[in-house]
Order: structure tokens, then C-alpha cells, then sequence
């Protein structure tokens, strides 16, 4: 047995051995820098995006004439008037309580439409979410709220259902279509209800998860382990060639 052992483990198999543990521990090291360097990323998008949500709210237009990754996050202002047409986005809120985002296009002063998410309703349907709505102010309103972009369907998301008032992600173009409007590829997140409906606004916040720094230890500890596991089991084979 100590023989085969020997020819088995000679010098081709230990340098081979070496190789993979060396290819194995340098991955796993550069898995752990690559997670320092996304913490670094992510500490700055975090601070740019709390500064921006800071500033003071910006005309629509202006926002929207900025290039996309300066409109996002950004407080922003515009005065129209609710259409009647209402959307129910399922969704759950940023309490944790499942609700019924209310979706309403706003025509603008100047021209034009928005949609407004003018925030949750708690209800146990889209139906009832949309008839517990009191009527649409027939006067101009001011909304004030924060600017993020329309949504693309997740993979386990389900297909919106304008025929049954079905919505479950904000599809711009097809919000568009069934209320009879031009939308702009932007959303007004609205801080409260302009229309005072009592809905409980200020659901964009940007609290996004920051856990670059626990990846990087576990990496590096993998990569520790690993290294000492191959060392182990290489001075194993050793001391069975010398057997």
C-alpha cells in the first residue's frame, strides 16, 4: 500500500495538487477583494443618494431633463390635476404590511402626465382598495415626492391584468396604454397623498443591503481554511511516502 501511495503522490501529483490548492485559495482570496471593493462602491452610492434626498425638491421638468442616473432619488415638485383613472400595485410596504400601492396619472400644468404613487392602501383586494378611494379632487394639487424610474417584471412576478385592475409592477408603457396617455419613464413616489385620501406615503426610501464587509470575512476565512486544509492533507501524503 505504501508503495502505490508513493507512485501515486510522487512529484507530478504533489506539484498538481499544489497547483489546484494555489488556484483554489487565490480565487476565494480575490472573491473576499472583490467584496472590499463593492463595499467602497456601495458606501459611496449610499452617501451621493442621502445627500440628493436631501436637497430640496426640483421642478419636474428639470429633473427629468437630467441624464437617468442624476434624475433618480430626487426630490422633486409638480402641479396638475388626478385623472380618474386609478391603479392598485400589490405590494408589500415599507413597514413590512402588505397593501395596495394607488397609481394615479397627474396632467400636468404645463402639458403632459406623470404617474403618481400616492401611496398604500390596506385593503384585501384590488377592488376594494380602489372603491375605498374618495372621489378625485377636481382642482389642481401639488405634489411633492421623490423621482425613481417604472419597474421591468421579475422573474416570479405575475403579469399585470389591466381587465381586472390587476397590477403587480409599475409596466409604464402599459399603465400608459389603459389610461389613455403619454407617460414619461418616471415615477413621482409621493411623500403623502395630495389628494388626501389619508394613504400612508413616503414609500421610496433608499435603504439598500450593505453586507459587502460580512461576504469579505467569509471569503477570507474560506480562503484560510482552505489553505490549511491543503496543507494538511500535502504534509499527510508526505509523511505516507516516507512511511
Amino acid at each position: 500500500m505504501s508503495t502505490i501511495s508513493a507512485r501515486a503522490g510522487g512529484p507530478r501529483g504533489r506539484a498538481l495538487a499544489i497547483a489546484g490548492a494555489a488556484t483554489v485559495v487565490a480565487v476565494l482570496l480575490a472573491l473576499g477583494t472583490w467584496q472590499l471593493h463593492r463595499l467602497g462602491w456601495k458606501a459611496g452610492l449610499i452617501e451621493t443618494m442621502a445627500a440628493r434626498l436631501a436637497s430640496a425638491p426640483v421642478p419636474l421638468d428639470a429633473a427629468l431633463a437630467l441624464p437617468l442616473g442624476e434624475r433618480e432619488w430626487r426630490p422633486v415638485r409638480a402641479t396638475g390635476a388626478f385623472l380618474d383613472d386609478h391603479f392598485a400595485l400589490y405590494r408589500v410596504g415599507t413597514d413590512g404590511r402588505p397593501g395596495y400601492h394607488i397609481l394615479t396619472p397627474l396632467a400636468l400644468e404645463g402639458g403632459g402626465h406623470v404617474l403618481v404613487n400616492r401611496g398604500v392602501a390596506r385593503a384585501g383586494s384590488f377592488k376594494l382598495a380602489l372603491a375605498a378611494l374618495p372621489p378625485t379632487p377636481a382642482g389642481p394639487v401639488e405634489v411633492t415626492g421623490v423621482l425613481r424610474p417604472g419597474e421591468t417584471q421579475g422573474f416570479f412576478t405575475h403579469d399585470n391584468d389591466p381587465s381586472g385592475r390587476a397590477w403587480f409592477w409599475i409596466d409604464l408603457d402599459l399603465i400608459g396604454r389603459t389610461a389613455g396617455v403619454d407617460l414619461p419613464p418616471a415615477v413621482i413616489h409621493a411623500d403623502e397623498d395630495p389628494a388626501g385620501a389619508g394613504l400612508a406615503g413616503g414609500q421610496a426610501r433608499f435603504d439598500p443591503p450593505n453586507r459587502h464587509i460580512e461576504y469579505a470575512v467569509t471569503w477570507y476565512g474560506l480562503a484560510a481554511a482552505a489553505a490549511v486544509v491543503f496543507t494538511l492533507r500535502l504534509r499527510r501524503a508526505g509523511g505516507e511516502r516516507t512511511a
